[in-house]
């Protein structure tokens, strides 16, 4: 298990345990993250094992921070600072140190717009291992549990990317798995979720170290996309969707490449979060959300019951962690809601948000409590 000592560690001024009253912003700009001023060993004394596998932070000279990076680095920044926070108090069992800030996310994307390498950009900045594993649809389970095999007469038992992140911290991309049989993908059900469990080699219980990352990096709207299965889908409750750059970003990135001065635009320069405790609205409005998007999806007009199986609770709890870490309510039902759908069909994801989410009376639902 990755150690989380008080000795070194920074205790921020910032409250990230959802009791943020005083309106304190959480300012993430990239000369601090060039200079690893974000790294977590330094303020939350975590300490990763396997230091060689942490991307070197000259990478990030090269980057051109988007929203998206912003969204991932905030999540996990702020998720991991709770869990340390829990530790530092004395929490022993693991259910109750990880709590709801187990982070599993989706990438998702076409091919090239930059899913890979703004993971290895958020591993950078953070001072977290990364590593790959690649799936295909001849993949089997021994991606995720290791792999047995016979030297010198012997039978030696290999410890793969996915068991050794599980076990000692970190993040793994799991590379294309959509590609893998759906039935396969179950191997990791109890893994990322409670009772956050990994039978590597079949037989041993191996526990999910608090600080590890899960990622479904793939492609989607593409051909060879295929199906996730419903229930491992679920599992995976925020999902972050890369689109191709706009003509600002683009021009700011050729700059970049080809060693050019350029104003690099301002919203890539820094992304500030306001961090802010939980109200009842807010979670009342996320089981709304949750039983309009279900309604939705069921109804006889879409007819969408496969899809509707991927949404659930989880959504909601995850959708309530975002609001928590900082993003707007609407913006964390997308994240939630929206994205996992995206992750089957990007047609029907965007009209869920249109005939779902953008028309739900989010100011008058948050307005009313202000009021009272």
């Amino acid at each position: 298990m990755v150690k989380c000592s008080n000795k070194g560690a920074f205790e921020l001024d910032h409250s990230f345990s959802g009791q943020n009253t005083k309106g304190e912003k959480v300012t993430f700009t990239k000369e601090k993250m060039i200079n690893g001023d974000y790294d977590l060993g330094k303020l939350f004394g975590i300490d990763f094992k396997n230091k060689e596998c942490i991307p070197d932070r000259s990478i990030l000279k090269e980057v051109t921070f988007t929203k998206n990076i912003y969204l991932g680095l905030n999540k996990i920044f702020q998720s991991f600072y709770r869990i340390s926070k829990r530790q530092k108090q004395g929490v022993s069992e693991l259910e109750e140190i990880i709590g709801p800030d187990y982070v599993n996310m989706n990438f998702i994307g076409e091919p090239g717009t930059g899913k890979s390498f703004s993971l290895r950009a958020i591993c950078a900045v953070l001072g977290i291992p990364m590593r790959v594993e690649a799936f295909s649809g001849d993949s089997g389970t021994d991606k995720f549990l290791g792999i047995s095999s016979i030297a010198h007469g012997e039978i030696r038992f290999n410890w793969t990317a996915v068991p050794v992140t599980h076990r000692d911290g970190g993040v793994i991309a799991l590379e294309e798995i959509n590609q893998m049989k759906t039935d396969r993908q179950m191997a990791l059900s109890q893994a990322v979720v409670s009772p956050f469990i990994l039978e590597v080699d079949n037989y041993m219980d191996t526990y999910r170290n608090p600080y590890t990352i899960y990622v479904n990096l793939f492609n989607v709207g593409t051909e060879g996309s295929k199906p996730f299965n419903e229930a491992y889908l679920n599992r995976f409750s925020t999902t972050y969707v890369f689109e191709k750059d706009d003509r600002e970003t683009i021009i700011a990135k050729l700059h970049q490449k080809l060693g050019y001065p350029t104003e690099t635009p301002k919203h890539l320069d820094s992304f500030t979060f306001k961090p802010r405790k939980l109200i009842k609205t807010d979670f009342e409005v996320a089981v709304d959300i949750l039983d309009n998007v279900k309604n939705y999806l069921n109804g006889d007009m879409v007819a969408r019951n496969d899809e509707a199986k991927t949404i659930s609770e989880r959504q909601s709890a995850n959708m309530l962690v975002e609001i928590q870490n900082g993003i707007e309510p609407k913006d964390a039902a997308v994240l939630t809601f929206v994205n996992t759908l995206a992750c089957i069909d990007l047609e029907l994801a965007a009209e869920v948000k249109e005939e779902v989410i953008d028309i739900f009376p989010w100011e008058y639902r948050y307005n009313s409590e202000k009021e009272q």
